[in-house]
């Protein structure tokens, strides 16, 4: 408008706007893929009596990574007691940033977990010599497990490449389904703000805007 001689000067030269910086987030999984990462776990083809129960608590906590959307930090500060499979329902801690929530399960997963608290958990706890409370009682630390699971994992799909993502992923499809606050809820945010980074800008409708009611247009 100056070039073409409509005013002197720019109106907003000095404006600041204010505002919560976002974070896009790239290269997220849809709901789909997040479910057949699960379903591609192979737990059964295995020789290996002992590694086909890892294999199986592998595949449990893939669940509970791409459904319920955990973190390593969370997983693994689960115990059998958190366990509420009557109610079909996983107790998630709190840690030092997030708040604890109670999160659905799967049918499937219940399933799945009546068979690992009956049947595989002993024998894993009797072969690591591990008879704690753990949930997921391993002989290592828990990122090592987390890591190993996310390098099968990405087998199954090259656009799986942490748990960050994958998390983020799921929490970007909970916000396509639920209200901001019930989202805040699931993930254990403490503040909303934590929420809303995982909001997607709608690009090709703010392209449609700046199209129809800028000036030059």
């Amino acid at each position: 408008m100056i070039d073409e001689a409509y005013r002197s000067d720019n109106p907003i030269e000095n404006t600041i706007v204010k505002g919560a910086k976002r974070t896009i987030n790239y290269d997220l999984l849809e709901a789909d893929e997040l479910e057949d990462l699960y379903y591609s776990f192979e737990t059964e083809n295995i020789k290996d009596k002992y590694h086909r129960l890892t294999a199986k608590r592998s595949k449990l906590i893939t669940g509970l990574i791409v459904y319920q959307g955990l973190n390593t930090t969370s997983l693994s500060k689960l115990k059998t007691e958190h366990l509420r499979l009557s109610k079909g329902k996983i107790y998630i801690p709190s840690t030092r940033r997030s708040n604890a929530r109670e999160l659905e399960l799967k049918p499937w997963q219940i399933m799945e977990f009546i068979e690992y608290q009956n049947e595989v958990l002993p024998l894993l706890q009797k072969r690591i010599k591990n008879d704690t409370e753990q949930l997921f009682p391993i002989n290592t630390r828990f990122n090592i497990l987390t890591s190993q699971i996310m390098k099968k994992l990405k087998k199954y799909n090259q656009k799986a490449e942490n748990i960050k993502q994958i998390r983020a992923s799921v929490i970007t499809n909970w916000l396509g389904q639920y209200n901001l606050r019930k989202v805040q809820y699931l993930a254990g945010h403490r503040y909303i703000s934590s929420t809303e980074r995982y909001l997607q800008d709608d690009l090709e409708n703010l392209h449609e805007i700046v199209n129809n009611f800028h000036p030059i247009s």
